[in-house]
């Protein structure tokens, strides 16, 4: 993706809590417009097989299950909760942490959009937005859309699945039951799948490296 510009508008401010937090409105009375900004930039659009995330959906996995149980349970994700979400998310970190280690990005200035959805709920999705964009020269260096080109982009994914095998907090980290904020991540943590929270939209939770290890050593196989 050579350009694209974000727009960022603030609608709400909520304290910070577990739990369903008050939302507090901006002003005291009704105003049809809210404070935002327009960022320009560059970035990487990824989109994995349906099939094969099918495949991967259907499969044996109670670990993995009992994850996506307590996050459906909660109800606060704002995506549908599954296998292929925590796939999805936690394959963004990885090649997000590759892409900074190769392009010489701060892993703070690229950030994530996740598209996924099943079988049955709406269109169907399953893509990977990953960007930076701000609002000086920051954002147009053109070195994520090098790093996206054929040649190079196997590579950085390469780089990334590797990554997914092996974490210095090993083995606590991967044979974790429930780890992060509200033990919804697997295994993650932050020597190995987390990112800042200017990176992650779903606030780093809802990872698990064994995901993509499982995804690539078998389903690819």
């Amino acid at each position: 993706v050579e350009r694209l510009a974000e727009t960022r508008a603030l609608t709400a401010l909520r304290r910070v809590a577990t739990g369903q937090g008050r939302v507090a409105p901006l002003s005291l009375g009704d105003v049809d417009w809210l404070p935002a900004f327009q960022v320009r930039g560059e970035g990487i659009f990824l989109r994995v097989r349906e099939d094969l995330l099918s495949e991967f959906s259907s499969g044996t996995n109670s670990r993995l299950d009992s994850l996506v149980t307590r996050i459906a349970a909660l109800g606060r994700c704002e995506l549908e909760a599954g296998r292929e979400l925590v796939l999805l998310h936690t394959l963004a970190h990885l090649v997000i942490k590759r892409l900074s280690y190769e392009a010489g990005y701060g892993a703070s200035s690229i950030r994530e959009r996740i598209y996924t959805s099943s079988v049955g709920q709406g269109e169907r999705m399953s893509g990977l937005l990953l960007y930076t964009a701000a609002g000086d020269s920051d954002g147009t260096l053109g070195g994520l859309v090098g790093l996206g080109r054929p040649g190079t982009l196997e590579r950085v994914l390469e780089g990334a699945i590797q990554d997914a095998r092996w974490c210095a907090s090993d083995p606590i980290c991967i044979e974790s039951s429930g780890q992060g904020p509200e033990s919804l991540n697997l295994g993650a943590c932050h020597a190995c799948s987390l990112l800042p929270e200017t990176s992650c939209e779903l606030q780093n939770r809802y990872l698990d490296r064994g995901a993509v290890h499982q995804f690539f050593a078998e389903v690819l196989e």
